[in-house]
C-alpha cells in the first residue's frame, strides 16, 4: 500500500530522524534545515546528485517499534500489521528518514495474478511463497522529493530477494502490491516498471477458506524479479536451486482432491477380498481399513502410523464413503486405530490386495498413465531371518490431464 502525505516543513520544534543508531529528534530549527532536503534545486545535476544519494537499509531490531509507531501514525491504513514474513526497510538521505516500506507475505488467492501466471491449484499451493507483497510504502511528511517514491522502490527490489533469501532461506521470484483508487493512482509504481493487471474484486479473507466483499477494488500491480518468472511458477518441474523450496503437498490437501464417488467405488472393490479375521471381536469392516491404507498410500504417507492420523483427518462425508464404523451414540463415524490397520494389514492376502487395487485405478484411470512412480515397504513383523516375508508395492501414475487424484471442480 503507498501513501505520500503532502506539505512543507511545519514550524514545530522536534523532527523525527531515522539513523544508524535509531531514532532521534533535533529539538533546534536550525539543525533541522541542515539536515532537511531542500524544495528546490538550482539545477538538475544538483537534484539528480541528491536522488542518487538516497539509501535504503533493513530496520534494526530496536527500531521496529517506532517504524510501527510512524507507519501506523501516518499511513492511511492506520495500521502496521504485517501477514506471515515480512521485512522492514527504511529509505535515508544524509542520515535522515525520508521513507518506510515493507515487504511481506502474498496473498492466498487471487484471480489476476494467478491467470497471469497460469499455474494450477497444486502449484499454487507449493509455490505461492515464491512471491512477496509490498505491504506499506510511506514517503515521510513534508518530504518533496520528487520521483523519491519510485527510486525507493527501485533500490529495495535490487536487494529483496538476497534479504529475503537471507532472513527465510528462499529466493523471491515475483512481487505484487495493491493501489487504492480512491487514495492514488500508482504512479511511482508504474514509474519503477511494474505492471499493472486490473483491479481486484474487492473481497478481503476473513477466515482461513472464507473471503468477504469490503466493496473497495483495489488496483493490483506486480513486477517480476526474474523475466521468465511466468515460465518458472507454471513449470511441471521446478529447478534444482528451486525445487529444495517448494512445499510438499500435505497428505490431507492430497486426500480431499479425492472425489467421493471414488471412495465409495474403492470400498466396493475392497469388500471383494476375503477376511481372514475371526468374526468375535470386529468393529470395522476389512474393506474400510484397507481403503484408509490406500488413501494413504496414495496420499504419500509414510507407514501406517501416518495412515492412521490421515484417518483421523477425515471429515464425516469421507468417513461414510469409506463405510467406516458409525457409532449409534454419538451419531458419528469413527475410524480404525493404528493397531487395527495393522493387524488387518498383516493377515491380508498381499497378491490379493494388489490385484484389486490395481482394478480400482485402472477403473479410475482409464487412460494410460505417461508415469508410474512405483514405491515398496516390508512389513516388518511378517520378516524372517532370510528377510522373507509379506511386502506392499504402490504404484501411483503422474498423468495430471486425467489423474483422478487431482481432477478439477
Amino acid at each position: 500500500m503507498l501513501t505520500i502525505i503532502p506539505g512543507l516543513f511545519s514550524n514545530s520544534c522536534y523532527r523525527h530522524c531515522f539513523t544508524p543508531i535509531g531514532f532521534t529528534q533535533f529539538k533546534s530549527e536550525e539543525n533541522f534545515d541542515d539536515m532537511a532536503i531542500k524544495l528546490s534545486f538550482p539545477s538538475t545535476r544538483k537534484y539528480r546528485m541528491r536522488l542518487n544519494r538516497v539509501t535504503v537499509r533493513l530496520i534494526e531490531d530496536d527500531e521496529k517499534d517506532q517504524w510501527n509507531k510512524l507507519v501506523k501514525e501516518h499511513h492511511f491504513l492506520n495500521s502496521s500489521r504485517l501477514a506471515g514474513n515480512q521485512l522492514r526497510y527504511v529509505a535515508e538521505l544524509y542520515g535522515r528518514c525520508v521513507a518506510l516500506l515493507s515487504f511481506s507475505a502474498s496473498s492466498y488467492h487471487l484471480g489476476l495474478r494467478d491467470n497471469w501466471i497460469g499455474w494450477s491449484e497444486e502449484q499454487l499451493f507449493q509455490r505461492r511463497h515464491f512471491i512477496v507483497q509490498n505491504s506499506r510504502l510511506l514517503i515521510m511528511p513534508d518530504v518533496t522529493l520528487k520521483n523519491l517514491s519510485s527510486r525507493v522502490l527501485s533500490l529495495c527490489l535490487k536487494r529483496l530477494n538476497t534479504d529475503w533469501q537471507t532472513h527465510f532461506g528462499h529466493p523471491v521470484l515475483l512481487v505484487e502490491t495493491f493501489v487504492d483508487p480512491a487514495y492514488h493512482r500508482g504512479t511511482c509504481y508504474h514509474a519503477a516498471n511494474w505492471i499493472r493487471l486490473g483491479e481486484t474484486k474487492g473481497f478481503q479473507r476473513s477466515s482461513r477458506g472464507y473471503y468477504q466483499s469490503h466493496g473497495s477494488p483495489k488496483a493490483l500491480w506486480i513486477h517480476p524479479l526474474r523475466p521468465d518468472v511466468q515460465e518458472i511458477l507454471s513449470s511441471a518441474q521446478l529447478t534444482p536451486e528451486l525445487a529444495t523450496s517448494e512445499i510438499k503437498l500435505s497428505s490431507k490437501y492430497l486426500l480431499a482432491k479425492l472425489p467421493t464417488e471414488s471412495l465409495n467405488s474403492l470400498f466396493d472393490h475392497l469388500k471383494t477380498i476375503t477376511d481372514p479375521r475371526r468374526r468375535k471381536g470386529r468393529r470395522h469392516t476389512l474393506a474400510s481399513c484397507l481403503s484408509v491404507v490406500v488413501c494413504g498410500t496414495l496420499a504419500g504417507c509414510d507407514g501406517l502410523t501416518e495412515c492412521a492420523e490421515l484417518a483421523d483427518s477425515l471429515n464425516q462425508p469421507q468417513r461414510r464413503a469409506l463405510r467406516t464404523r458409525y457409532n449409534l451414540y454419538t451419531k458419528k463415524y469413527e475410524v480404525p486405530s493404528y493397531s487395527t490397520l495393522w493387524r488387518t494389514l498383516a493377515g491380508t492376502d498381499p497378491e490379493e490386495f494388489e490385484y484389486v487395487v490395481k482394478q480400482w485405478i485402472c477403473q479410475q484411470q482409464p487412460k494410460l498413465p505417461e508415469a508410474i512412480s512405483i514405491d515398496g515397504k516390508a512389513l516388518r513383523a511378517t520378516l524372517d531371518k532370510n528377510q522373507k516375508g509379506h511386502y506392499v508395492v504402490s504404484a501411483v501414475p503422474h498423468n495430471l490431464e486425467n489423474d483422478f487424484f487431482f481432477r478439477k471442480a
